[in-house]
């Protein structure tokens, strides 16, 4: 059985009736005869960050050409939405036959011919769901689902026992954590789409707020505290209503919203009162998720947690839950953003119970053939050097800045060693080199290292494997000054452990670098400039590397140098 996912949307108003479309985080997920065959944002094709407002055509096109296989040899489609259902709870009717939307996945301009596949709409949250327990190892899990909205929820908590899901919790959009979070990162003054920065914003802060003034979480209610003062009425922008909610709420701790245009500014530009807000929020967030799940695990005896939907992004408050002797086992679908739901619509779609998921490259490779042709149209002089593990270790103790491009295209929003920017991490200006020269970010931001998983006991307190970057870990005092230049200012980190098993070729870079340095690690970011998303293909990889500080590209068995 053949069966394709997708999220994302592309706005159809001619066509349709209704404006429920979550516009964002377009992609293509192609399941085979029960295994996960290719996976790809549209975002890395189309270079529009998010893929808002777009089909993933491109990234079908993709997983259709990696298998070698037609849009005819398809049973089915899998959408990561229910739109009829959104459409009905408008009172709206949805009149999109699987014929137009086949026509836009499928468009003339691609293929010479129409298509009819059929079409199923999933829920949004039982999306998320299957994503997350599916490709666990569990077969029984407790699985927690947050994210902005679905069609009418917001959490949802999921009992999962030998391949079935049954929702014990289901908290609606008034209640969301993810719009939470949306409308705290725009007070303080950042984009409310990159949550991220508030998380690391949050360290620098003191928590000058309880939880209680926020929301409480009792016996399986969800309260919100001021909710009988702002009242959120039924509407089709709930969203709006949900962040304006959590404004006036704000402000009744810190009197106005930061400039949201403070945020181009690299430096600190935040008075103390925005980053305490940070730290308030932040530990909210952590205190109210934990909540929820230890009573899960009262209601329900399932120990083992899986996590899925935006907010489980949220390293910082994974680290925390992870930490918890009440959890057993904790699994972080790392695709766990409405990209992850395309792979969890298409799951749905079949009978499979259990998916082999031990990594993210499902992307696109390029051999070495086709990167040198590349190389020479763009007139570059290179280096074919014998190891280039070997020659990209020498050159990060040097204090090189690296541009890695290797292997399969990661999917997901973390770069985890095929579509990477490397440093030296004992540098302790290595953080301010990369925000300023290379990233053209904000210069407060951490990174993250990528840490041999050999190692880990070592450097990370509590240590787990944390092969996708989504988990937070404090650093030993007396491994600090081997990770200078990636801990935090609150002695963390966010940790990627490399197994050989899965990444051979950097995990033999990495080790090449330890016994040089002495240290099992490197800085490893996301190999994209600010505001980009990650490259997807050797022109990609040259570009950004003429436009930024790198001062090597490793692609391939190549090496370029400036």
């Amino acid at each position: 059985m053949n069966v394709l996912g997708i999220s994302g949307w592309k706005d159809l108003s001619k066509n349709i009736d209704t404006d429920v479309s979550p516009l964002h985080d377009s992609a293509a997920a192609l399941i085979i005869d029960g295994k996960i065959s290719s996976m790809a944002e549209e975002e890395r094709f189309t270079r529009q960050k998010y893929g808002y407002n777009s089909f993933p055509v491109n990234s079908i096109v993709f997983c259709l050409q990696e298998a070698n296989l037609g849009p005819e040899d398809l049973d089915g489609i899998a959408v990561y939405w229910d739109f009829p259902l959104s459409a009905e709870i408008l009172g709206q009717k949805w009149d999109m036959d699987d014929l137009v939307l086949n026509s836009e996945l499928f468009p003339s301009h691609v293929y010479d011919k129409k298509f009819e596949i059929p079409v199923h709409y999933i829920n949004h949250h039982l999306a998320h769901a299957k994503s997350a327990y599916n490709c666990s190892s569990f077969d029984e899990a407790l699985v927690l689902v947050m994210d902005g909205q679905g069609e009418i929820s917001s959490t949802t908590l999921w009992e999962g026992r030998n391949g079935n899901l049954s929702k014990i919790l289901d908290l609606e959009s008034k209640y969301s954590l993810g719009y939470f979070y949306q409308a705290l990162t725009a007070y303080v003054g950042l984009e409310s789409n990159e949550p991220g920065k508030t998380m690391g914003l949050s360290s620098y802060g003191k928590i000058s707020i309880p939880t209680k003034e926020f929301f409480s979480f009792e016996r399986g209610e969800f309260k919100l505290k001021h909710y009988s003062d702002v009242d959120i009425t039924k509407d089709f922008d709930e969203q709006n209503q949900v962040m304006n909610y959590w404004f006036e709420v704000f402000s009744r701790y810190v009197s106005k919203p930061n400039s949201i245009k403070r945020h181009v500014n690299t430096e600190f530009p935040f008075d103390k009162e925005y980053i305490n807000l940070a730290a308030s929020g932040q530990n909210a967030l952590e205190e109210i998720v934990s909540e929820i799940v230890e009573w899960g695990i009262e209601e329900t005896g399932l120990n083992r947690v899986c996590i899925a939907g935006g907010v489980g992004l949220n390293c910082v408050m994974n680290g925390k839950l992870i930490q918890d002797s009440k959890i057993k086992n904790l699994f972080i679908q790392p695709i766990s953003h409405d990209a992850g739901a395309a792979l969890g619509a298409a799951i749905a779609l079949t009978d499979q119970v259990k998916f082999d998921f031990d990594n993210v490259y499902l992307g696109p490779a390029y051999s070495d053939q086709f990167i040198e042709k590349e190389i020479i149209q763009c007139k570059l002089s290179y280096l074919k050097p014998e190891s280039v593990e070997k020659e990209v270790a020498k050159l990060l103790n040097e204090g090189k800045l690296i541009g890695w491009f290797q292997g399969r295209m990661e999917v997901g929003p973390r770069a985890l060693g095929n579509r990477s920017i490397l440093a030296n991490p004992k540098f302790p200006n290595a953080k301010d080199v990369v925000n300023r020269q290379v990233k053209f970010r904000e210069n407060w931001r951490p990174f993250a290292p990528s840490i041999l998983e050999e190692y880990k006991e070592k450097y990370l307190k509590g240590a787990k494997d944390s092969p996708y970057m989504i988990l937070s870990f404090d650093v030993p005092n007396d491994k600090i000054d081997d990770l200078r230049g990636v801990v935090h200012v609150d002695g963390s980190v966010r940790a990627q452990t490399v197994s050989k098993n899965t990444n051979q070729r950097y995990w033999t870079m990495i080790n090449e670098f330890r016994k040089l340095s002495g240290v099992p690690a490197v800085l490893n970011t996301s190999y994209n400039l600010k505001g980009e998303p990650i490259v997807c293909t050797p022109r990609d990889a040259i570009r950004t590397f003429y436009s930024s500080g790198l001062d090597y590209l490793a692609i391939g068995n190549f090496l370029i140098r400036k």
